[in-house]
């Protein structure tokens, strides 16, 4: 398959929201409406998924050691709010820092009001994202010190069967680019700072920062105060390496043992740092999904 994007097309579509933001506010009023509107939904679409994910591992709790087993995790949200700033926000924050943008957003000439309006915005919906990013890991780390690292693999497992797996068929069915937009919209609204690179086989998206692991190791989530777990086991869901730290071993089930177990290739190809590592993050969207090297699964074998 023959390119698809420019070099300049890519570099549009890596554009940080703000940018873009700054983009839409020179050409029109209603373009950057719809722009600013358009972050603000894919920042909360993103913080929703981890809404849903804490439910799903509060399910498997309950399904695998009863109404005992989920009794356990009683004061774990009192214990986070304690450790993480964004346990505060409120919704109604949001509203009135959104409101604040829509203001000014008619003004061209008041671009620098627009862009200082928007970095409050993305902060809080920054810090929101963050917590419930380490709400879903202290549940995680919970599952793992509680019932050892085979169970943390079960969690997964049945996380990813009824969120992200849910929605495999029907990313592998559509047309590359409309995947590509797909991916790179929902890395924007992991707050991941990116590139893209194209070839005849593939996209390849670059992260650097990751918007999740890579920032939460940076923050120093491992210790105090959040003291989230880190998985210490030469074990599948760590590749067979260990020291990593529990929320990135849900890649390894995710995006690659499911999958694998479903198509033969992992979906898609991440390639994240080992361990604790923080350095950038590859994923390898290949245009014929089909296509994808079979030799890519033995990493997680």
């Amino acid at each position: 398959m023959t390119r698809i994007f420019s070099d300049e097309e890519l570099d549009l579509l890596a554009r940080r929201p703000r940018d873009q933001i700054e983009d839409a506010v020179a050409r029109s009023p209603g373009e950057a409406l719809e722009t600013f509107e358009r972050w603000v939904r894919r920042h909360t679409a993103f913080t929703e998924g981890f809404y849903r994910w804490v439910a799903t591992i509060q399910g498997w709790l309950y399904e695998r050691y009863g109404p005992e087993g989920l009794a356990t995790t009683a004061d774990l949200d009192s214990r986070l709010a304690h450790a993480s700033p964004g346990s505060s926000a409120r919704d109604g924050d949001l509203e009135a820092l959104c409101e604040a943008v829509r203001e000014v957003l008619g003004e061209p000439t008041r671009t620098g009001a627009v862009l200082a309006r928007w970095d409050a915005v993305e902060s809080h919906l920054r810090t929101v994202h963050d917590h419930h990013r380490d709400r879903v890991s202290a549940y995680l780390s919970h599952v793992y010190r509680s019932h050892g690292v085979d169970e943390l693999e079960a969690c997964l497992r049945y996380s990813g069967e009824r969120t992200l797996l849910r929605w495999m068929p029907e990313d592998l069915s559509r047309p590359p680019e409309v995947r590509l937009r797909t991916w790179v919209g929902m890395l924007h609204g992991n707050f991941a700072r990116i590139r893209i690179e194209e070839d005849d086989e593939k996209f390849t998206i670059i992260q650097d920062p990751c918007g999740t692991c890579t920032r939460q190791i940076e923050a120093g989530a491992c210790g105090p105060p959040l003291d989230l777990a880190v998985v210490a086991e030469r074990h599948r869901i760590t590749y067979g390496e260990g020291d990593m730290p529990v929320y990135r071993t849900h890649v390894a089930v995710m995006h690659y043992l499911m999958p694998i177990e479903k198509s033969g290739v992992p979906w898609p190809v991440v390639s994240c740092p080992m361990g604790r590592g923080t350095g950038p993050c590859q994923i390898a969207l290949y245009k014929d999904p089909a296509r994808t090297p079979e030799s890519l699964a033995a990493r997680v074998a």
